[in-house]
């Protein structure tokens, strides 16, 4: 690379920054627009496949297909590598966990999967299933965590997706006529085929529709927000030193201090305080960002304080009204089995 390429690439860095702070109200208004868009593109994905209506045995052509059933295995079955556990089909992975500056990243060491063809068998009749590129991560997933005390060996993980007999699962896929003229679900092409549980179904479906009772206190945000940003007419009120470090550093503490206080406790005055750890996490993830932005390109002072008040308000309304849905998708939610 030539020094004129070098000084080149600089000043069009240079210029990308110059006009990113130029037009940096802007990617307010864009930025939560294109993520809008980016959710409705993978909520239509989900319609095509877990929204989709559960067709019956009967009822099926060939196509995109989901059906819910018991996997059945008519031969010998595996034996899933590392926990050592029959099961019609298995994805294992040795993960190592690097510790660096932010935690740690991960490192796949070793992957495997395999699968055995089994029948699918629903309340309305049985389908055979070809196994050939069925994806299994979206089952429940076991994992066994091998800590080390040696210098300069990290710690693993080894984890298994196990697809075991006579499990109930929900099946997506697509239905085709093998060679001999009988339906079946099978991979094609690049189209979704895959095993999940009818638990991770319904807290999908619980998921988006908490997101759908926080979208209209989150419409009235976005609308708040541009508001002060762009139209509110100016309003004299001195500058403080202290709010920046209070909104940036002040509300991740209350929330760490109230989170570690009421854990594992309950009563009326516990989920008070727990509330009011929600209202200062979500509160301080919306605005962080924002109130780096806005410094960085000197906006008004009251326009900063209206924008993260407005906030505040809307995410304490939207937690409060929607309390009961959160809590009971939040406990809904379970994560893995552990080994050992």
């Amino acid at each position: 690379m030539t020094r004129l390429q070098i000084n080149l690439g600089c000043l069009g860095l240079c210029v990308l920054l110059a006009l990113g702070l130029l037009f940096a109200k802007f990617l307010v208004p864009i930025v939560p627009l294109l993520l809008a868009i980016l959710l409705l593109f993978t909520k239509s994905q989900l319609k095509a496949t877990i929204f989709s209506k559960q067709k019956k045995v009967y009822e099926l052509t060939e196509g995109p297909a989901r059906l819910a059933g018991k996997a059945i295995l008519r031969e010998q079955g595996l034996i899933s590598p590392f926990f050592k556990e029959s099961c019609i089909g298995y994805l294992y992975v040795k993960e190592e966990y690097i510790p660096n500056d932010d935690g740690y990243s991960t490192n796949t060491l070793a992957e495997q999967t395999a699968c055995k063809n089994f029948h699918l068998e629903t309340d309305y009749g049985s389908i055979h299933v070809n196994a050939t590129g069925l994806t299994l991560k979206d089952l429940a997933i076991t994992v066994k965590n091998e800590h080390s005390l040696k210098r300069n060996v990290n710690d693993l993980a080894y984890i298994e997706y196990l697809l075991k007999n006579k499990d109930e699962i929900v099946l997506v896929g697509t239905v085709i006529k093998n060679e001999k003229g009988q339906l079946e679900f099978a991979k094609v092409g690049r189209d979704l085929f895959f095993a999940t549980t009818k638990k991770k179904v319904q807290e999908v479906k619980m998921g988006f529709d908490v997101l759908a009772k926080l979208s209209p206190w989150l419409l009235l945000m976005y609308l708040a927000v541009n508001y002060f940003l762009f139209f509110a007419p100016f309003i004299s009120i001195p500058g403080s030193t202290i709010f920046p470090y209070f909104a940036i550093f002040g509300l991740p503490i209350i929330f760490v201090v109230l989170a570690f206080a009421t854990k594992d406790k309950e009563g009326f005055i516990c989920k008070i305080l727990q509330f009011f750890a929600g209202v200062c996490f979500f509160t301080s993830f919306l605005n962080f960002p924002l109130i780096i932005l806005f410094y960085s390109i000197k906006l008004e002072f009251y326009r900063i304080f209206c924008i993260f008040l407005s906030i505040a308000v809307f995410t304490t309304l939207a937690l409060a009204f929607n309390y009961n849905h959160l809590t009971e998708f939040n406990s809904s939610t379970g994560r893995y089995k552990k080994h050992g």
